[in-house]
């Protein structure tokens, strides 16, 4: 089963060594960017690893990235004798499992090596190294190198069949995972709180684990997704990307039930939130807005049955409207420009009665603490506003009928009109979009054209 894979061990590539010596060395450690790496000693050829390979097992006792831009001739000594050392090794015959790659240990041990260098330089200049254990001193494994060596499982769709190679590659997805993890969460911004943006192949990991997701039976999923939920709204760009690429295997012959039972798993626990309650809140709630697809409605529209992946999921928008709504702009705008689309229609209407039960909610806050009515304060992002009425046009030109039958949802729409009015959204708004909106519209909200 690995026989393809050529440097399944060996591409484990360490950051390069800052020596002009030991060039060799310098190739098998950082890597050329050819799909076989180059091994030193004898003629310069290419081989392919054995998948029994033992390399990576050595390089856990001895990989590293030596600082050598300093004069420090006796560790650059020392570290080239323990770079002869493995390359003497065999590469093949050793008995070996997908178990044995762990790059997380092979990454620690790295920053070890480097933290026990920094040591000793200060101590050699008479001063001592302070560490914080919770921050990253090591870029750890190459992983440009790791990009390329590892291609065959950085993949997204064509996954195969086999269902014990499968679960290598969950395994191998779950441990490289784990690794880009650790440097994120050690990376933290002293300014912005955020973590360091992850690696392009972060992202193709992150891209990886997406098309994994689905064709991994649900109860397995969270096993997939959970680690990277777990490193929390710092690392929104990293979750978001998850939502992301989980989206774009939409197509129109997709299952909705099959799809859906492994995405409301994923809603669930973004809204959950364990274990991000010290996170940035607005990062947060923008991924709780990934989660809901309010970003990527198109995808959602894809399938030939859409109406019934979004049905099941009423529960969720619901709960999350009643919990977002009330006095947030940017979650107004977001549930508004969804239900305008194609995929938000078989909630729209519903979600017409939650938009104004919130909006009448933050008036009564408002008012029990002496601000005024809401619908006396402007809103502060013109997002809202567009998309707010972009909401009631389609409601009013889409919708009417049926709004106007049902007694809740007709009161409902009223109230918003009313709230548009007050606010002068429709000039504001309707105008820049062509006077077809604006006469539409126009119907249930008067407009003042010299205004």
């Amino acid at each position: 089963m690995y026989a393809r894979r050529c440097h399944l061990k060996c591409s484990f590539g360490f950051r390069p060594l800052q020596s002009s010596g030991s060039r060799e060395w310098i190739r098998l450690c950082s890597g050329a960017t050819s799909a076989s790496p180059v091994y030193p000693g004898g003629p310069c050829r290419t081989r392919r690893a054995d998948p029994t390979s033992a390399v990576e097992r050595r390089s856990n006792s001895h990989g590293g990235r030596p600082r050598f831009d300093r004069e420090d001739g006796p560790d650059q000594s020392r570290w080239l004798r323990r770079a002869r050392w493995l390359l003497s090794r065999r590469v093949s015959g050793v008995p070996c499992t997908v178990d044995d790659i762990r790059p997380l240990d092979v990454a620690k041990r790295v920053e070890e090596f480097e933290a026990r260098q920094w040591e000793e330089e200060y101590r050699r200049d008479g001063r001592r190294f302070t560490r914080d254990r919770s921050r990253r001193m090591s870029g750890a494994l190459e992983t440009h190198f790791l990009q390329i060596a590892f291609a065959w499982l950085l993949i997204d769709k064509n996954l195969p069949a086999e269902a014990a190679e499968l679960d290598e590659r969950r395994q191998l997805l779950k441990a490289f995972w784990a690794h880009t993890a650790w440097l994120l969460v050690g990376s933290e911004s002293e300014t912005s709180g955020d973590y360091s943006p992850m690696s392009q192949f972060g992202y193709k990991l992150v891209e990886a684990i997406a098309g994994m997701v689905l064709v991994t039976d649900p109860a397995e999923t969270p096993s997939l997704w959970q680690p990277i939920f777990d490193i929390g709204p710092r690392g929104h760009y990293a979750i978001a990307h998850l939502f992301k690429c989980i989206f774009s295997h939409l197509e129109e012959d997709t299952d909705p039930a099959f799809f859906a039972a492994r995405w409301r798993p994923m809603i669930e626990a973004v809204m959950a939130g364990r274990g991000w309650e010290g996170g940035p809140w607005y990062h947060q709630q923008s991924l709780e807005r990934h989660a809901l697809s309010f970003a990527r409605s198109d995808a959602l529209a894809r399938p030939s049955a859409s109406a019934r992946l979004i049905e099941p999921m009423r529960d969720l928008y619901r709960a999350w409207a009643l919990k977002r709504l009330p006095g947030d702009e940017d979650n107004l705008a977001g549930l508004c420009g969804f239900l305008s689309t194609k995929a938000g229609q078989p909630i729209r209407l519903e979600g017409l009665v939650w938009i104004a039960n919130a909006i009448q909610s933050a008036s009564e806050l408002a008012r029990l603490a002496n601000q005024g009515p809401a619908a006396d304060r402007h809103w502060y992002r013109d997002r809202t506003s567009a998309a707010f009425v972009e909401f009631l046009t389609t409601v009013v030109t889409e919708n009417g009928s049926a709004a106007v039958a049902q007694p809740e949802i007709r009161q409902a729409l009223i109230d918003l009109v009313g709230l548009a009015v007050s606010k002068q959204l429709s000039a504001a708004c309707l105008r820049p979009s062509g006077p077809a909106k604006e006469l539409t519209l126009g119907r249930v909200i008067p407009f003042d054209h010299d205004a």
